[in-house]
């Protein structure tokens, strides 16, 4: 299954599922089960997140350890869906897809867009004397928003 927001349909219509895991691009994070990368559609910058399957394995050892098991970028999707309706400012969802096996064995991606005009906290850092300036702000926001978040559920 595959859904695409109506605003990108023109970059993404033709695609399947295994069109949008073999996007190729640069590669920001790679881990186990996930791999986030940069990828460049018609000029336009993307992150893709994409899952692999976890198997039984996986969701044995998180039973024994009393963790939740991530569901793919369905996990992800719901977080940025909640967060777009208490009006936290955040990434919008592009696509996301999924392939209809048991959780073991499902594969499934999420698509944003690049965001632009955003500094990282590490940035921030660097430069002892912004840094300074604004920890302040960055600490009253960030607290605004976890507030927001837990008076929310």
């Amino acid at each position: 299954m595959i859904i695409i927001n109506k605003q990108y349909k023109k970059y993404f219509s033709n695609f399947e599922f295994y069109d949008f895991k073999n996007l190729t691009g640069n590669i920001h994070r790679k881990c186990k089960n996930r791999t986030t990368l940069e990828f460049i559609l018609q000029q336009k910058k993307f992150f893709i997140k994409k899952h692999a399957k976890i198997g039984w394995q996986e969701i044995f050892k998180n039973i024994c350890l009393g963790k939740k098991n991530i569901k793919g970028a369905l996990n992800e999707v719901k977080a940025i869906i909640l967060l777009h309706q208490i009006h936290i400012n955040t990434i919008n969802v592009i696509a996301y897809g999924y392939t209809k096996h048991i959780m073991p064995y499902q594969q499934s991606f999420l698509i944003s867009e690049k965001l632009t005009d955003c500094i990282g906290v590490d940035n921030l850092v660097k430069n002892k004397q912004n840094w300074q300036k604004l920890k302040k702000h960055i600490i009253k926001k960030t607290a605004k928003i976890i507030k927001i978040m837990h008076n929310t559920g």
